[in-house]
């Protein structure tokens, strides 16, 4: 119960209140209880001050220092508190009704909310910096542009509030209702949203980068621009979310559900996907045009630059049709030999695509997985065997592997057959090496190589029927 004493000092007006502090620095004044509904008390100094439970609804508390003030369970509701002078610090508000207060713009690090009422309040701007919000009711409110990096938000409610450009790095939002939530642009970097309902909120360019955001429901949420980057969304539920031209790279989707989210434009990389995964009927196409789906994000990216880029797609045709795969070992005392094979492969009555792997440096796991994915886009595959085992030993897994690709092998005539190349050369698919004395015989005789070449896969492909 307030003391009478300082309950009347307060209504003589705040330049009475304000001197009397000033003389008594050391006093913790008592208006707990009071009703203070509408005063005002604009630039007060209540820091110190107990108003747990007191009346102070539509009161006008603009600019005041309430540093260290207690209000718990008081009404505030309607309240302006708007920029107050210092930080509330250790101040205590916990199960206070601030609903439609005016904070924004207030210094409120560190200020105790748990359990508090502030729906409808308006925070714009606010400095929350470590506050507690705990299972505070801050539905629809306003926290545009507000700081909250590393405030507590454990199961508050967040519902329809409006924070958009808002910092939360850091925060912990677990199990937070953030259902309909405006975060437009809004920084979520390192936050911890683990279980938490953003089911429709809006998420626009929001930086999630390395959040926690396992087992979130995320349905129909608009993700779209957003920063996603190291973020873990494993077990989270993004079915028919809007994820157009957002950034995954690095991200963990194990077990998360995708489907019939919004792709188009995303880019993703290294993304970390289980079996559990679900990527069902992911929409590639923008929202105004017809739908094309596909069933994983890999593909997805893959058929959107396909369907909207005509240059990849020649580019791809030209994979399909004109690759042909060098493979050899070329130091420069050979890099002629490279050259000279080079050009007659682009001979414009040929208009084939080198691609050229060079084995002067040791073969690795990488470099065997490259070139299988080469030569199952090749034509055909010209292989050097001259001074380089490594080839003779990866001609063996691509012939094994591609049994309708021809190979045409190559060696200087210095060179010796080993017995490997013998039982290369018995495999349907492989061409009878050619030996060359010289570059200019090699020349010569590439027309007539490159005939062979084409015969042979006429020949394998008659066989099966193909």
């Amino acid at each position: 119960m307030a003391r009478t004493d300082h309950l009347d000092q307060l209504l003589q007006g705040v330049d009475a209140w304000n001197a009397w502090r000033q003389k008594e620095p050391s006093l913790k004044p008592d208006l707990s209880g009071a009703d203070l509904a509408g005063a005002n008390l604009s630039g007060a100094n209540l820091s110190g001050t107990d108003l747990v439970a007191a009346k102070l609804t539509e009161a006008n508390l603009a600019g005041a220092n309430l540093s260290s003030t207690s209000f718990g369970r008081a009404n505030l509701s309607g309240a302006n508190i708007s920029a107050v002078t210092t930080r509330f610090g250790v101040a205590d508000l916990h199960g206070a009704n601030l609903s439609g207060a005016d904070l924004s713009g207030a210094g409120l690090d560190g200020a105790e909310f748990s359990g508090a009422n502030l729906s409808g309040a308006q925070l714009a701007g606010a400095q929350l910096v470590g506050a507690h919000l705990g299972g505070a009711n801050l539905s629809e409110a306003d926290i545009s542009a507000a700081n909250l990096s590393g405030a507590d938000l454990l199961e508050t409610n967040l519902s329809k509030a409006t924070l958009i450009e808002a910092n939360l790095s850091g925060a912990n939002l677990n199990r937070a209702n953030l259902r309909e939530a405006k975060l437009t642009w809004a920084n979520l970097s390192t936050s911890h949203l683990i279980g938490s309902d953003l089911s429709k909120a809006n998420l626009t360019g929001a930086n999630l980068s390395m959040a926690n955001i396992t087992g979130a429901d995320l349905i129909e949420a608009n993700l779209s621009k957003a920063n996603l980057t190291k973020a873990r969304l494993g077990g989270a539920n993004l079915s028919a979310a809007n994820l157009t031209a957002s950034l995954l790279v690095e991200t963990d989707l194990t077990n998360a559900d995708l489907t019939g989210s919004r792709v188009h434009g995303l880019s993703a990389w290294r993304v970390k996907l289980g079996q559990g995964t679900k990527q069902h009927g992911l929409v590639i196409t923008p929202a105004n045009e017809p739908e094309v789906t596909a069933e994983d994000l890999d593909v997805a990216q893959f058929l959107y630059l396909m369907l909207r880029s005509e240059k990849l797609r020649r580019s791809i045709d030209t994979i399909v049709s004109d690759v042909v795969l060098i493979l050899g070992r070329f130091p420069p005392e050979r890099k002629a030999v490279l050259e000279a094979v080079r050009e007659q492969l682009r001979k414009p009555d040929l208009g084939y695509v080198p691609v050229v792997i060079d084995f002067q440096k040791p073969r690795s796991p990488a470099t065997d997985e490259s070139v299988m994915t080469l030569a199952r886009m090749a034509r055909f595959v010209i292989a050097d065997l001259s001074d380089s085992q490594s080839v003779l030993q990866l001609l063996q897994l691509i012939v094994a592997g591609n049994p309708m690709l021809p190979v045409q092998p190559l060696i200087g005539a210095a060179q010796h057959n080993s017995g490997m190349l013998d039982v290369i050369e018995r495999l349907p698919s492989v061409l009878r090496t050619y030996r060359y004395d010289d570059l200019a015989q090699l020349t010569a005789d590439f027309d007539a190589l490159i005939a062979a070449c084409r015969l042979k896969s006429w020949n394998l492909r008659h066989s099966t029927g193909l």
